[in-house]
């Protein structure tokens, strides 16, 4: 009875906290969390704990505690006794742990033949910004010269860049722009990919980024009835430094770092994660492999589409690997456990 009662006592914290309706909340122990005993995590921890405010009271007490985070073991101890594991689940929202990256557009500082698809900055109080949608950029609405960041080759290299939300723009010089989302038009993000499954342009199967941007290649007719279904619209901002941060403006780590839904959990909370990875393999470029992995992550971003408990997108990085990584990367029987202090 005893140990009933503080787990209701906790639950009743938790779900005064980040609990919306329709969830489920279940504390476990860590040793039902997949590969928690023989899975390295000390330079995550290392990084989080680097990561937090210094008025942070994890950050306090873990060096009030003189805490060695040069052991392995230490570090697991010291989460063992200060964190409870949660897994949350949620009957409106269905779980998806996905994966973005950094992406790498060509692109032109001048309007060109080529190069015809505009890029914008946030002008404040600038009256062309007024609920001005996607769908009306996509038809010309390009708006004032000054907030034109760059011209992509294509409205298929901006959308993708819109939801991946930070990219590298490499012009024809050789120079580099990273580029990182800083203001949605006020729209929800709406996926086109349920709009392509519902027309019978593509199957559930064929639901990640490099099929679906290649269909759109193959199909310019049909390029703006599709893209015009999400009406959000992102614009960027041009940042000098080439680490690239997440909403929590911290520094992303591959595999390491994921978005999520921050109605739900507080930015640089601690994950535990489980999850299928695809993999390339070597005698098939491709065919794919996943791998399941469970690994220590830092909520340390959001996106549109990151939306539930069981909703986590895990970042990849800027390789060419890491696109084809996040574009495969769909797993529905993974679970995202919240670390809670």
């Amino acid at each position: 009875m005893k140990t009933i009662s503080i787990t209701v006592a906790f639950t009743v914290t938790l779900l005064s906290q980040i609990i919306l309706p329709n969830t489920h909340t279940h504390i476990l122990q860590f040793k039902e969390l997949y590969g928690w005993k023989k899975t390295k995590i000390s330079s995550t921890f290392k990084r989080y704990l680097s990561q937090l405010p210094n008025h942070h009271p994890i950050k306090k007490f873990s060096k009030s505690k003189k805490l060695d985070i040069s052991k392995e073991k230490n570090i697991k101890q010291f989460i063992e006794t200060h964190f409870k594991p949660v897994l949350i689940s949620d009957s409106k929202y269905k779980p998806l742990i996905t994966g973005y990256h950094v992406m790498i557009c060509k692109g032109s500082r001048k309007k060109t033949a080529i190069y015809n698809t505009p890029i914008h900055r946030y002008i404040p109080k600038h009256p062309w910004y007024n609920k001005k949608t996607h769908t009306e950029i996509l038809k010309g609405d390009f708006g004032p010269e000054e907030s034109i960041i760059a011209w992509l080759k294509d409205p298929i290299d901006r959308y993708f860049l819109m939801v991946q939300g930070s990219g590298i723009i490499r012009f024809q010089d050789g120079t580099e722009q990273t580029i990182q989302v800083e203001k949605g038009n006020g729209y929800s993000y709406t996926s086109i990919s349920q709009y392509m499954i519902d027309k019978d342009y593509i199957t559930e199967e064929e639901r990640n980024g490099p099929f679906i941007k290649a269909y759109l290649h193959q199909h310019p007719r049909k390029q703006l009835e599709i893209l015009s279904q999400n009406l959000s619209y992102i614009f960027f901002k041009e940042i000098s430094h080439d680490s690239i941060r997440g909403a929590a403006n911290t520094a992303l780590t591959p595999l390491e770092s994921i978005a999520i839904d921050k109605s739900i959990y507080p930015y640089h909370s601690l994950f535990w994660i489980e999850a299928d990875i695809p993999k390339k393999t070597h005698s098939y470029i491709n065919s794919i492999k996943k791998d399941h992995h469970s690994f220590l992550a830092i909520g340390l971003d959001r996106g549109g589409a990151i939306k539930g408990p069981q909703r986590a997108d895990i970042y990849f990085g800027k390789t060419h690997d890491a696109e084809w990584q996040a574009g495969h990367m769909k797993d529905r029987q993974g679970r995202l456990i919240y670390l809670k202090w």
